[in-house]
């Protein structure tokens, strides 16, 4: 039973003593239980444990999921159905904590594909094999619906265990490293089978691969929180958002991603001008490994 009462106070009271009487007389029971707070709620699409403090996909989410990988992958698809499935994806992978940096060659499609949509949503959009098939193996991935902490209590310390402060051109890269056993400094060039791999001309190429050869000889499994300085801001951009246009930011982040999976990476800039230890570094053109103890 419900009731409502619109105005003073006194109505109000009114309004609730006429609902008991009527159900004093009826023999309705009002309020006779003791409440139970909840131990799951659901919420636009995911469920909030409160017991174990995670969260995870609805079962309405998940009929999606595999409503889409089982059936509608398996013919024409829209303009709108497109976007409908990676809007899915999206989000189903910010609940799961799948980092999109693992999406790179799917969302460089995706890009391309919506790019000459246009306002025509309703035009069937032609979809290769290789691209169906990768959509299936990401909705099966997040069809197994991992609990996942609602909260990372990783990145709530203020204290970083290591502190890297790095630099790369084309020369080679360069690393300042402090911890609280003292501050090491590392640079080594880039040998004939970079400079085969990679366009290290460009920062695009160089900074990402002198960060990813920095925290692997600087970082172990048991850091839980490093925060990186460098005066490569596309790579601070890149490393926040957890996925970015360019390969070789996403080859880091994967990398990132397999190898540290429980340390917590905060990228931030630095000036370039506040920069000239790593960046001396990454131009000496020798392997440079150097401890300078703290001070007692």
């Amino acid at each position: 039973t419900l009731f409502r009462s619109v105005g003073d106070f006194e109505g109000a009271s009114k309004a609730g003593r006429n609902f008991a009487e009527r159900c004093r007389k009826v023999g309705a029971i009002v309020d006779n239980y003791k409440p139970v707070p909840k131990q799951v709620d659901s919420f636009l699409g995911e469920c909030y444990n409160y017991v174990t403090k995670t969260r995870y996909l609805t079962t309405k989410t998940l009929d999606k999921i595999r409503y889409t990988r089982e059936h509608l992958l398996n013919g024409p698809l829209t303009n709108r159905q497109v976007a409908a499935i990676f809007g899915l994806i999206f989000f189903s992978a910010e609940v799961s904590q799948l980092p999109l940096c693992h999406l790179f060659q799917l969302m460089k499609w995706y890009r391309s594909a919506m790019s000459t949509a246009g306002e025509r949503w309703n035009d069937t959009i032609e979809v290769s094999s290789a691209i169906r098939d990768q959509l299936r193996f990401w909705l099966e991935t997040l069809e197994k619906n991992p609990e996942v902490s609602m909260y990372d209590d990783r990145a709530e310390s203020t204290e970083a265990d290591i502190t890297l402060v790095i630099d790369a051109c084309e020369t080679g890269w360069g690393c300042v490293s402090t911890t609280e056993s003292g501050t090491q400094y590392y640079g080594a060039p880039w040998s004939p089978a970079d400079h085969k791999a990679h366009f290290l001309f460009s920062s695009v190429a160089s900074e990402p691969l002198g960060a990813w050869r920095a925290i692997h000889r600087c970082v172990s499994t048991q850091h839980k929180k490093v925060v990186i300085y460098t005066d490569h801001l596309p790579q601070v951009y890149a490393m926040q958002r957890g996925i970015a246009k360019a390969q070789s930011y996403n080859d880091l982040l994967c990398f990132l991603k397999e190898e540290y999976p429980m340390v917590h990476f905060e990228f931030r800039f630095i000036k370039g001008c506040d920069n000239h230890d790593a960046d001396a570094l990454s131009r000496f053109g020798k392997v440079i490994e150097q401890r300078v103890k703290s001070a007692e």
